[in-house]
């Protein structure tokens, strides 16, 4: 028997290419669950410094700005051509009256840099218990700004009446120096809170 004719293509008609016939094929599909997000980490309770802890970082801070305050009399009396001890002695009147003011080191020395660190750190206390942890942008600035109204507090008002022999024979620029950079010191009292507490309740700073 003959093979049909093939198909002659009519002019203007395209040849079209032959069609490939693919095998069949099977596509399996599993199913897998879907991943679940994982687990939310809870955040640590964030922990508020006590009043006892504040009070304590603001003692810190103030004995630190003592310091301070040490060092700008050391400094002024090179300066002033006087004694380093000069200034605690002058403190130091305050119990053992107007002749323990010399210009040497002796054991009444002792009691007026005691005073200082005690009045001082004290007030620094009182800074703690007010700002707590609080870390104002110019707080620094403000701490000295207080260091200067303390100065003027104590020596136009108090030691006129406690003592006059304190602001008759001390530096005015020199305390007034001394005041502000131990106000100054008081605004690294919140970091100390913070600090303290992340100790005591063991977190890592």
């Amino acid at each position: 028997m003959d093979n049909p004719p093939e198909h002659e293509a009519l002019p203007g008609e395209a040849e079209s290419a032959p069609v490939e016939i693919l095998p069949p094929y099977n596509v399996e599909t599993t199913w897998s669950e879907p991943a679940l997000p994982p687990p939310a980490v809870e955040a640590e309770p964030e922990h508020k410094p006590g009043l006892l802890t504040c009070a304590l970082a603001g003692l810190h801070a103030g004995i630190i700005g003592v310091f301070w305050m040490l060092v700008v009399f050391v400094v002024g009396a090179y300066w002033l051509g006087g004694s380093i001890w000069s200034v605690p002695n002058l403190f130091s009147t305050i119990f053992y009256g107007d002749f323990a003011w010399q210009d040497e080191f002796s054991h009444t020395t002792w009691a007026g840099i005691a005073f200082l660190v005690v009045a001082y750190g004290l007030i620094g206390a009182l800074w703690g218990c007010w700002w707590k942890d609080d870390q104002k942008p110019l707080l620094r600035l403000f701490g000295a700004f207080t260091g200067l109204v303390i100065y003027y507090l104590c020596f136009d008002f108090i030691w006129p009446r406690v003592n006059p022999s304190i602001p008759l024979y001390s530096s005015v620029r020199e305390m007034q120096i001394a005041h502000v950079l131990w106000g100054a010191a008081l605004a690294s009292s919140p970091g100390y809170a913070r600090r303290m507490t992340n100790v005591l309740t063991g977190k890592k700073n």
